[in-house]
């Protein structure tokens, strides 16, 4: 057998391959009309004359950051891992049947950790708890108080730009949050949100607030175009997991992400 790679594959050819599991490849189509698209490139593979590719890579290389994110037919996402140009280093996120590709190019510095993909029945409202506290909506305004909250959350990936783009919620006490969370993506274009940073105070757990901003920002985004809401978990937090699935979330992959870099 011999691959066909295009290493920088057009819009309609990649979509017609990733819209094949929306929630895995929730990121990657989102980055198709996002600001992040001039930072993306999409290499596809080929099995010898076949008409229609069976393997992609998402390969983003933004200022601030680096994502290698594959989906496919394993052999083919070998290949394409052997022919592209990759980032030196690169936060991973891999389906476990690639995880062994991945590695003849990097090394883990950290992980790679456990995760489950979790998504909402599309168009479904979640089933929100009632805090004895109420959900507001964030702004600009409130980064202080988010960078605050995010410093006791150190696995989180809380950026200032989110909150420019995004929708957060927080629960407070008076002028401090006891809790937040919001987006890391918004397209309605493709109709996916992808929810992220929820994160509550040591203390003031246990009172709903988790469950009540999760549903919050689902809802909202529901009201932005976006059917599909998915968001990511590690697959040893067993609180968190029980909130999603109350909320109705449900479990669509498990995976591995972590922190490599080139061998």
């Amino acid at each position: 057998m011999t691959w066909r790679i295009t290493p920088d594959a057009d819009e309609t050819a990649v979509y017609a391959l990733l819209a094949q599991d929306r929630i895995w490849n929730c990121f990657a189509i989102a980055d198709l009309a996002s600001s992040f698209r001039q930072y993306c490139r999409f290499a596809l593979a080929w099995r010898d004359e076949a008409a229609e590719p069976v393997a992609a890579c998402l390969l983003l290389q933004h200022p601030a950051f680096a994502v290698v994110s594959p989906f496919g037919d394993p052999a083919g996402v070998a290949a394409i891992l052997a022919a592209v140009d990759l980032p030196r280093a690169a936060q991973m996120q891999a389906l476990p049947e690639h995880l062994a590709a991945i590695e003849q190019h990097y090394r883990f510095i950290t992980g790679p950790n456990e995760m489950l993909r979790m998504a909402l029945p599309a168009g479904r409202d979640p089933l929100p708890p009632a805090p004895d506290r109420p959900v507001e909506r964030l702004t600009a305004a409130d980064l202080p108080a988010l960078r605050d909250l995010y410093r006791g959350f150190p696995n989180g990936h809380f950026r200032d730009d989110l909150i420019d783009h995004g929708i957060f919620c927080g629960v407070r006490d008076g002028g401090d949050l006891l809790a937040a969370g919001g987006t890391y993506v918004i397209a309605p274009r493709q109709g996916i949100g992808v929810i992220g940073s929820v994160f509550t105070r040591p203390a003031a757990r246990g009172r709903g607030y988790a469950g009540a901003i999760t549903a919050a920002v689902a809802t909202a985004l529901h009201e932005r175009g976006c059917p599909d809401v998915v968001l990511n978990v590690y697959t040893d937090n067993a609180p968190a997991i029980h909130v999603y699935t109350r909320l109705g979330f449900a479990s669509h992959a498990h995976y591995h992400e972590g922190q490599a870099e080139r061998r």
